[in-house]
């Protein structure tokens, strides 16, 4: 019988050290990537907090570490708005057939912005090159969704950076149907996230918002 070389068994020994371990890490979690392509997979959204909202639409929340990942999921075509505020301002999240966000900053008891939609990412397939995009926009704007050309129209996925948010932290959400039909988060939004002028992209320069009545993230 031939003798294996030193070398043969150090291999064979750090086989062994890896099976013997395998166990330990069988139990262990890893969080799957959740990718803005439209599609909510079920194991990337697993771990969602899922809220029922109307007419079987559903809003999907996951949180990690600063960021906070939104699937809004219709049972018809839809476009949409997230709203993020910590009191003082609130971020209009706007994504349709292409993106784009505006700040209102609270006077008194006004809100007012004089920024107007700027829509970006328009693509209409996912890819490599769209994903790049995406990263891209994430980098520079501190979210990133799909838009409503990617992934079955039902569906739209938000990825949102909370890092420079204070707390408190607010967020609401309207899910609109083209025939302007509106199902909102919290359903029982009554402010004028639900203006439909803004819902259809306008940017009125004086609007009301009630961030405290809506979801706290926290």
């Amino acid at each position: 019988m031939r003798r294996l070389t030193r070398a043969a068994r150090a291999s064979m020994k750090r086989v062994a050290a890896i099976v013997l371990l395998c166990p330990l890490f069988s139990g262990l979690e890893i969080n799957q990537a959740i990718r803005t392509d439209g599609m909510v997979g079920v194991e990337e959204w697993k771990d969602a907090e899922v809220h029922q909202v109307s007419d079987s639409n559903s809003v999907y929340l996951i949180t990690r570490q600063e960021v906070i990942y939104v699937a809004l999921k219709a049972n018809k075509k839809i476009w949409a708005h997230v709203y993020i505020s910590n009191g003082n301002q609130v971020k209009v999240i706007h994504a349709s057939s292409a993106l784009d966000d505006v700040i209102y900053r609270r006077e008194g008891c006004h809100w007012t912005t004089k920024d107007s939609f700027q829509f970006e990412l328009a693509d209409k397939t996912y890819n490599s090159d769209t994903e790049a995009a995406m990263g891209k926009y994430f980098e520079r704007n501190g979210w990133v969704a799909n838009n409503v050309s990617i992934g079955d129209a039902k569906t739209l996925e938000f990825k949102i950076d909370l890092s420079c948010w204070e707390e408190p932290v607010y967020l609401a959400c309207v899910m609109a149907e083209y025939d302007m039909k509106l199902h909102s988060f919290p359903p029982k939004l009554n402010d004028d996230a639900v203006r439909p002028g803004l819902v259809l992209g306008y940017t009125p320069d004086s609007l009301q918002f009630e961030p405290a009545k809506w979801h706290r993230l926290r």
